[in-house]
């Protein structure tokens, strides 16, 4: 009888500490920055600028945002493990975000294969949409004259 009544207790402790643990994971995505843009491929050097996946941002790199005074700067983006899923991240060379530059667009197709440390987006010049390495990001680059060390603007869209 008292085996029983621990048993239930402890379960609905366990259950409590599951739902506490879902909703702090995520409030703390909400609130942290976790798109993290570097100076160097490969996610290397120093972080220039960082962004919320969870908040709009379509900022000119050279007037306004998180990213300004790092105008033409960032090679390279680490995703965080709690980015939002259906999130769009553009950048562009061009700092008024027009198309007949350069631009990258990252979406969030499922973030469920990001490892803890996150997933290093190693460069902005390259398209991919693998299903056995990559299954969660589709990426497509449109190519001009080079993207890495040029980005001028960061355009977050955040999903539903």
């Amino acid at each position: 009888m008292i085996f029983k009544t621990f048993r239930k207790v402890l379960l609905i402790l366990l259950s409590v500490a599951v739902s506490i643990t879902v909703i702090l994971n995520k409030v703390y995505a909400q609130e942290v920055d976790d798109l993290v843009f570097y100076e160097g491929n490969g996610c290397s050097q120093d972080i220039v600028f960082t962004y919320n996946s969870y908040r709009e941002a379509n900022d000119n790199c050279k007037k306004s945002g998180a990213c300004k005074g790092d105008n033409d700067e960032a090679r390279s983006l680490r995703i965080g493990k709690f980015v939002k899923q259906g999130a769009r991240i553009i950048v562009f060379d061009n700092p008024d975000g027009k198309t007949d530059d350069d631009f990258t667009t990252i979406d969030i197709v499922d973030r469920s294969f990001i490892q803890p440390e996150g997933y290093c987006l190693r460069t902005f010049e390259q398209s991919f949409n693998n299903p056995f390495t990559n299954s969660g990001l589709q990426v497509d680059y449109f190519r001009k004259n080079g993207l890495d060390g040029k980005v001028s603007r960061v355009r977050v869209i955040p999903g539903s």
